[in-house]
């Protein structure tokens, strides 16, 4: 059975879920970490940086993957 292209294009799987979740874990440990070591006015600063720049590489990348994923399926059609 073929899916729709909407559920070609989202893919909901265990393992994107599981990335997110190492990435939320990833940043909870960070922030902890530069609190400690750089202080509260750069920590801060520099933490919604990483964090926001860590977001727009998300959505880049799975928006090549979407791509890919159509791009593939017009291959097979």
């Amino acid at each position: 059975m073929q899916q729709s292209p909407r559920a070609a294009s989202n893919p909901n799987t265990v393992g994107n879920w599981l990335i997110n979740i190492i990435w939320i874990i990833f940043w909870a440990a960070v922030s902890f970490a530069a609190l400690d070591v750089f202080g509260s006015t750069v920590t801060y600063i520099l933490l919604p940086i990483l964090f926001i720049g860590t977001i727009l590489i998300w959505m880049f990348t799975s928006r090549r993957d979407r791509l890919n994923n159509l791009d593939e399926e017009e291959k097979q059609s």
